[in-house]
């Protein structure tokens, strides 16, 4: 009989960590139905391997906590951010994987998490990960000098950084639906906002959304 007990209740303990681990790419709490997604075809690829037709439809109607532009295509070479996803606390090397913004050896019990197989968000080699997601300067210091704009996290949860252009050039924040909230000028490393979709536009005509929840 105590035998039985024993058994029920690793089996129950393994199911409930299973929904566990499956419940950390979504966040339920994010999903919010009162608020209205443009139709946009921005694809994004969520965490768990799902394609979003843009951002604001990833966070509030999916919940997805993370995501990277572009569809979910399946195959090698595909880059997410696995930081959110918990593969167990087995020694197993699976490979290498972009974990909080950068490529990292991972292990774990195994690629697949609750029916997803992210075994293809692997790569055989650090090189080969920073090529993918671009990661080999992370979020470095001197990213202000890059000619690129970058808004990060995103999504985030109310601050965001801006940089990637010069100390001179403005910089102007957009709802999701047009309406102009504010501007700047140079690099921002603090810029508070409420939840929602947004925009920033630099004056060279570069464009950048993200998301904040």
């Amino acid at each position: 009989m105590y035998n039985f007990i024993k058994s029920v209740s690793l089996i129950f303990s393994f199911f409930l960590i299973s929904e566990l681990s499956a419940q950390s790419c979504i966040d339920s709490t994010l999903i919010d139905p009162e608020v209205m997604c443009s139709t946009l075809w921005e694809p994004v690829c969520g965490c768990n391997g799902v394609t979003y037709s843009n951002d604001c439809v990833a966070t509030f109607a999916g919940g997805v906590v993370s995501f990277v532009n572009g569809e979910c295509t399946g195959l090698n070479g595909d880059c997410i951010d696995l930081g959110n996803v918990d593969f167990g606390a087995c020694d197993m090397a699976m490979g290498v994987a972009l974990i909080g913004g950068s490529c990292q050896f991972t292990s774990g019990c195994g690629w697949e998490v609750d029916g997803e197989d992210y075994q293809p968000y692997f790569f055989e080699s650090i090189d080969l990960c920073e090529i993918a997601c671009d990661a080999g300067s992370g979020y470095a210091a001197f990213q202000d000098e890059l000619e690129i704009l970058q808004v990060f996290p995103n999504p985030s949860e109310g601050v965001v950084s801006v940089l990637g252009m010069s100390v001179d050039m403005e910089w102007k924040v957009y709802s999701s639906i047009g309406e102009f909230h504010c501007s700047r000028r140079g690099p921002c490393l603090q810029l508070e906002l409420p939840r929602g979709v947004w925009v920033i536009a630099l004056e060279n005509g570069e464009i950048q959304r993200f998301v904040v929840r």
